[in-house]
Protein backbone atom coordinates (compact mmCIF):
# COMPACT_ATOMS: atom_id res chain seq x y z
CA UNK A 1 0.00 0.00 0.00
CA UNK A 2 1.56 3.57 -1.49
CA UNK A 3 1.63 6.34 1.53
CA UNK A 4 1.65 9.75 1.09
CA UNK A 5 3.07 12.90 2.97
CA UNK A 6 0.28 14.72 4.10
CA UNK A 7 0.62 18.56 5.22
CA UNK A 8 -1.59 20.91 5.79
CA UNK A 9 -1.78 24.52 4.46
CA UNK A 10 -1.42 27.57 7.40
CA UNK A 11 -4.90 28.99 6.14
CA UNK A 12 -6.26 25.70 5.85
CA UNK A 13 -5.12 24.86 9.77
CA UNK A 14 -6.53 27.93 10.87
CA UNK A 15 -10.08 27.36 8.58
CA UNK A 16 -10.47 24.21 10.73
CA UNK A 17 -9.41 25.59 13.64
CA UNK A 18 -12.06 28.18 13.81
CA UNK A 19 -14.41 25.57 12.38
CA UNK A 20 -13.63 22.95 15.43
CA UNK A 21 -13.95 26.03 17.94
CA UNK A 22 -17.15 27.35 16.45
CA UNK A 23 -18.74 23.90 16.36
CA UNK A 24 -17.36 22.76 19.91
CA UNK A 25 -16.04 19.85 18.32
CA UNK A 26 -12.26 18.78 18.14
CA UNK A 27 -10.14 19.38 14.85
CA UNK A 28 -9.50 15.79 13.90
CA UNK A 29 -13.52 15.47 13.36
CA UNK A 30 -13.35 18.21 11.18
CA UNK A 31 -10.98 16.75 9.13
CA UNK A 32 -12.25 13.51 8.93
CA UNK A 33 -15.78 15.10 7.62
CA UNK A 34 -13.84 17.27 5.31
CA UNK A 35 -12.29 14.31 3.94
CA UNK A 36 -15.12 12.41 3.77
CA UNK A 37 -16.83 14.75 1.84
CA UNK A 38 -14.41 15.36 -0.58
CA UNK A 39 -13.12 19.00 0.48
CA UNK A 40 -9.72 20.40 -0.35
CA UNK A 41 -8.60 20.19 3.04
CA UNK A 42 -5.21 18.57 2.70
CA UNK A 43 -2.45 18.56 0.20
CA UNK A 44 0.24 15.42 -0.87
CA UNK A 45 3.07 15.93 -1.99
CA UNK A 46 1.75 16.88 -5.67
CA UNK A 47 -1.90 17.17 -6.19
CA UNK A 48 -4.55 18.23 -3.70
CA UNK A 49 -7.01 15.78 -2.39
CA UNK A 50 -10.30 16.66 -3.68
CA UNK A 51 -11.82 13.73 -5.13
CA UNK A 52 -14.76 11.60 -3.70
CA UNK A 53 -14.03 8.57 -2.09
CA UNK A 54 -15.37 5.37 -3.72
CA UNK A 55 -13.43 2.47 -4.00
CA UNK A 56 -12.13 0.55 -1.27
CA UNK A 57 -8.62 1.28 -1.66
CA UNK A 58 -9.00 4.70 -1.68
CA UNK A 59 -11.38 4.24 1.25
CA UNK A 60 -7.95 2.72 3.02
CA UNK A 61 -6.06 4.58 1.41
CA UNK A 62 -8.32 7.76 3.28
CA UNK A 63 -7.87 5.82 6.38
CA UNK A 64 -4.74 6.52 6.73
CA UNK A 65 -3.99 9.61 5.38
CA UNK A 66 -6.79 10.68 8.04
CA UNK A 67 -4.83 9.16 11.04
CA UNK A 68 -1.52 10.86 9.82
CA UNK A 69 -3.72 13.93 9.28
CA UNK A 70 -4.95 13.54 12.98
CA UNK A 71 -1.32 12.95 14.35
CA UNK A 72 -0.31 16.07 12.75
CA UNK A 73 -2.98 18.14 13.43
CA UNK A 74 -2.99 16.84 17.52
CA UNK A 75 1.26 18.13 17.20
CA UNK A 76 0.61 21.34 15.52
CA UNK A 77 -1.88 21.71 18.59
CA UNK A 78 -0.48 20.37 21.66
CA UNK A 79 2.86 21.84 20.71
CA UNK A 80 4.84 24.37 23.09
CA UNK A 81 7.71 26.37 22.65
CA UNK A 82 10.42 24.53 24.73
CA UNK A 83 11.68 28.50 25.63
CA UNK A 84 8.40 29.13 26.47
CA UNK A 85 7.56 26.40 28.63
CA UNK A 86 10.91 26.90 30.26
CA UNK A 87 10.29 30.81 30.61
CA UNK A 88 6.96 29.52 32.32
CA UNK A 89 8.48 27.17 34.58
CA UNK A 90 11.20 29.57 36.13
CA UNK A 91 8.47 32.31 36.69
CA UNK A 92 6.12 29.88 38.33
CA UNK A 93 8.84 28.11 40.56
CA UNK A 94 11.11 31.47 41.15
CA UNK A 95 14.10 29.99 40.10
CA UNK A 96 16.48 31.89 37.81
CA UNK A 97 19.93 29.74 38.23
CA UNK A 98 20.90 32.47 40.59
CA UNK A 99 21.26 31.25 44.29
CA UNK A 100 18.59 33.32 46.30
CA UNK A 101 19.59 34.80 49.76
CA UNK A 102 16.90 35.31 52.58
CA UNK A 103 16.17 39.31 52.28
CA UNK A 104 17.37 41.19 54.90
CA UNK A 105 16.38 44.89 56.39
CA UNK A 106 18.62 47.69 56.34
CA UNK A 107 19.98 47.29 59.60
CA UNK A 108 20.59 44.31 59.79
CA UNK A 109 23.42 43.91 56.95
CA UNK A 110 26.43 41.34 58.24
CA UNK A 111 28.25 43.75 60.29
CA UNK A 112 25.72 45.19 62.03
CA UNK A 113 23.32 42.10 62.93
CA UNK A 114 23.22 41.98 66.77
CA UNK A 115 25.74 39.11 67.95
CA UNK A 116 23.75 36.39 70.47
CA UNK A 117 24.08 37.00 73.60
CA UNK A 118 25.97 34.12 75.63
CA UNK A 119 24.09 32.43 78.17
CA UNK A 120 24.98 33.59 81.78
CA UNK A 121 27.34 31.24 83.48
CA UNK A 122 25.75 29.04 86.49
CA UNK A 123 27.20 29.34 89.91
CA UNK A 124 28.82 26.20 90.75
CA UNK A 125 27.36 24.23 93.68
CA UNK A 126 30.13 24.64 96.11
CA UNK A 127 30.75 28.53 95.21
CA UNK A 128 26.74 28.73 95.90
CA UNK A 129 26.46 26.65 98.89
CA UNK A 130 29.84 28.76 100.54
CA UNK A 131 28.66 32.58 99.70
CA UNK A 132 25.50 30.52 101.80
CA UNK A 133 27.74 30.43 104.68
CA UNK A 134 29.55 33.37 104.48
CA UNK A 135 25.93 35.02 104.90
CA UNK A 136 24.67 32.92 107.57
CA UNK A 137 28.00 33.93 109.24
CA UNK A 138 27.34 37.28 108.72
CA UNK A 139 23.86 37.88 109.20
CA UNK A 140 22.55 34.75 110.49
CA UNK A 141 21.93 33.02 114.35
CA UNK A 142 25.36 33.41 116.28
CA UNK A 143 25.28 29.30 116.87
CA UNK A 144 27.19 27.46 114.69
CA UNK A 145 24.90 24.74 115.05
CA UNK A 146 21.45 26.62 114.39
CA UNK A 147 23.64 27.90 111.19
CA UNK A 148 24.05 24.41 110.20
CA UNK A 149 20.04 24.21 110.43
CA UNK A 150 19.20 26.89 108.27
CA UNK A 151 21.73 25.83 105.84
CA UNK A 152 20.65 22.39 106.12
CA UNK A 153 16.79 23.72 105.12
CA UNK A 154 18.41 25.66 102.03
CA UNK A 155 19.60 22.59 100.84
CA UNK A 156 16.31 20.29 101.28
CA UNK A 157 14.23 22.74 99.20
CA UNK A 158 17.35 23.78 96.87
CA UNK A 159 17.01 20.00 95.68
CA UNK A 160 12.99 19.86 96.07
CA UNK A 161 11.98 22.72 95.07
CA UNK A 162 9.17 22.96 97.80
CA UNK A 163 8.10 21.24 100.98
CA UNK A 164 5.32 21.40 103.66
CA UNK A 165 6.03 22.97 106.92
CA UNK A 166 5.74 19.65 108.32
CA UNK A 167 7.74 17.59 106.16
CA UNK A 168 10.83 20.75 105.95
CA UNK A 169 10.57 20.02 109.94
CA UNK A 170 10.79 16.63 110.39
CA UNK A 171 13.53 16.73 108.12
CA UNK A 172 15.43 18.95 109.92
CA UNK A 173 14.95 17.57 113.10
CA UNK A 174 15.74 13.83 111.98
CA UNK A 175 19.20 15.37 110.61
CA UNK A 176 19.97 17.48 113.81
CA UNK A 177 18.02 15.14 116.45
CA UNK A 178 20.51 16.42 119.09
CA UNK A 179 19.64 20.09 118.72
CA UNK A 180 16.24 20.14 120.03
CA UNK A 181 13.78 17.96 122.26
CA UNK A 182 11.13 17.73 119.65
CA UNK A 183 10.50 18.86 115.43
CA UNK A 184 7.94 21.33 117.14
CA UNK A 185 10.84 23.07 119.25
CA UNK A 186 13.00 23.14 116.78
CA UNK A 187 10.88 24.83 114.26
CA UNK A 188 9.63 27.04 116.87
CA UNK A 189 13.30 28.23 117.69
CA UNK A 190 14.46 28.41 113.88
CA UNK A 191 12.13 27.93 111.64
CA UNK A 192 9.97 30.82 112.29
CA UNK A 193 13.12 33.03 113.20
CA UNK A 194 15.79 31.96 110.74
CA UNK A 195 14.57 29.79 108.16
CA UNK A 196 11.97 32.16 106.96
CA UNK A 197 14.06 34.85 106.56
CA UNK A 198 17.38 33.06 104.78
CA UNK A 199 17.81 33.86 101.21
CA UNK A 200 16.49 31.91 98.37
CA UNK A 201 13.83 30.51 100.94
CA UNK A 202 10.15 31.76 100.25
CA UNK A 203 7.21 31.37 102.16
CA UNK A 204 4.21 29.98 99.95
CA UNK A 205 1.24 30.24 102.63
CA UNK A 206 -0.74 27.67 103.62
CA UNK A 207 2.08 26.25 105.49
CA UNK A 208 3.98 25.51 101.93
CA UNK A 209 7.94 26.82 101.46
CA UNK A 210 9.16 27.18 97.86
CA UNK A 211 13.00 27.63 96.28
CA UNK A 212 13.38 30.69 94.85
CA UNK A 213 16.49 29.44 92.21
CA UNK A 214 19.90 29.61 92.25
CA UNK A 215 20.21 32.65 89.96
CA UNK A 216 17.72 34.63 92.51
CA UNK A 217 20.06 33.33 95.46
CA UNK A 218 23.28 34.56 93.48
CA UNK A 219 21.79 37.97 92.96
CA UNK A 220 21.24 38.29 96.72
CA UNK A 221 24.27 36.79 98.36
CA UNK A 222 26.48 38.66 95.01
CA UNK A 223 29.00 40.36 97.13
CA UNK A 224 30.18 36.81 98.79
CA UNK A 225 30.03 35.65 95.39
Amino acid sequence: MERLTISIEDNQYAEIDAEAEERGVSKSQVVRERLRSGEDTVNSGEDAVNEPVNSGEDIVNLRDRVDELEQRVDELGGETPPTAQSDESDALSGSTGETMETPHRPDETAGSRPEPTPDSPSVGDDALEGAYQQWLEANGPRKPSVQEIVLDAFRFLRESGDAETSELRDHLHSSHPDAYGSPKSLWDSVGSRYVADAPGIEDGGYAHWEYAGDEAVAEELSEYL
